[in-house]
């Protein structure tokens, strides 16, 4: 008989519910006309689960997020500093769903 593998511990699911929450506030940022609907049987669990993670995260948490990822994609940026760091940095956080005006402060406290 096959020996049951445990594929996520309750620890990494919460994680992996904690990280779906960060990229869906990343690309949709408002949710006041959102509904979270979960398929039978398991997946209204499932959706009250975000529904919770989701409230949870403050603005607090985004913007440390943000800067956080941020600086590390600044640094990790090979180019010295000029345009094309500047849009390399740019490119990245908007293909991450930040908003453009939180970029650019952010890209102007680093520039300096």
């Amino acid at each position: 008989m096959a020996r049951k593998k445990l594929l996520l511990s309750s620890d990494l699911i919460k994680l992996t519910i904690q990280r779906l929450c960060h990229q869906l506030i990343e690309n949709h940022k408002d949710f006041s006309d959102s509904v979270i609907l979960g398929l039978q049987p398991r997946g209204v669990f499932f959706a009250e689960k975000i529904k919770i993670a989701l409230k949870e995260i403050t603005e607090a948490t985004y913007l440390s997020n943000f800067h956080a990822l941020a600086e590390k994609n600044w640094e990790n940026i090979t180019e010295r500093k000029g345009l094309k760091k500047n849009k390399k940095f740019v490119d990245f956080l908007l293909r991450k769903g930040y908003e453009t005006s939180l970029i650019y402060e952010k890209l102007n406290e680093l520039n300096n």
